[in-house]
């Protein structure tokens, strides 16, 4: 007899465990779901993220070569800036030296015409004293 009584109480014990593990397994499946579900959510919202990183590496990239190229047109606009600087400084040069020069010729020329017309005048001035002495003689 202690066996049907203790039957019942067995089986009952096993529906209880076999309802815990039971249980336990929606449990755990249910864990396992919701851990899936997150990891698709992060899964589609780290390949936005590398997509909207790709296309602005892209565009950053085709800004770099612009800049680059923009650069190594400046760097050859600033060049021929200089070479023209410099050569426009020789020319300045040249032309200043020049300038001294014909200064230099402007001034001798000068002192040669007032010299020129003070001999001129010299002359006039002997001549007509000359001319006024040789008409008092006679």
């Amino acid at each position: 007899m202690v066996s049907l009584t203790s039957s019942p109480s067995v089986s009952r014990r096993q529906e209880k465990e076999a309802a815990k593990e039971a249980k336990r397994e929606e449990k755990a499946f249910n864990h396992t779901v919701r851990e899936l579900e997150r990891l698709e959510k992060r899964d589609n919202k780290t390949h936005k993220t590398v997509d909207k990183t790709a296309k602005t590496l892209e565009k950053t990239e085709i800004k770099e070569q612009k800049t680059l190229h923009d650069l190594h047109k400046a760097t050859e606009a600033h060049e021929n800036a200089k070479l023209q600087t410099a050569h426009l400084s020789e020319e300045l040069e040249s032309w200043q030296r020049e300038e001294t020069k014909v200064r230099e010729e402007l001034r001798s020329k000068r002192v040669q015409v007032e010299d020129a017309i003070v001999a001129k005048d010299s002359r006039e001035k002997y001549q007509m004293q000359h001319d006024m002495g040789a008409q008092s003689d006679p």
